[in-house]
């Protein structure tokens, strides 16, 4: 038997779970689990993405580097000294490859 609602005399009507609300709500729960057990169980051997940089590649001034030599060209054609760049990004001039002695 319902309890009754203070102060009305009435008796409290029973929860009713609608489909219309409880359908949406399981499916975004679902939805939510799954992304999460994929997050878990995702294949390992997918190609993991390297920073700008980190393979030997400068990206700088929209061109990419491959060689100290190339940076020096650059800088050059636009009125700057390597010199300069190496003393103000000493952590660009890293990203490069030392050059190899001439023959």
């Amino acid at each position: 038997m319902p309890a009754a609602v203070p102060g009305t005399g009435q008796a409290a009507k029973p929860v009713v779970l609608r489909p219309r609300v409880l359908v949406p709500f399981a499916v975004a729960v679902f939805v939510v689990a799954a992304a999460a057990a994929y997050g878990v169980v995702r294949p390992r051997n997918h190609v993991e993405l390297k920073g700008p940089g980190t393979t030997g590649r400068l990206h700088w001034g929209g061109g990419v580097f491959t060689s100290r030599a190339e940076l020096r060209a650059w800088l050059n054609e636009h009125g700057k000294s390597y010199a300069a760049f190496a003393a103000a990004h000493p952590a660009a001039v890293r990203m490069l490859p030392a050059e190899t002695a001439k023959p």
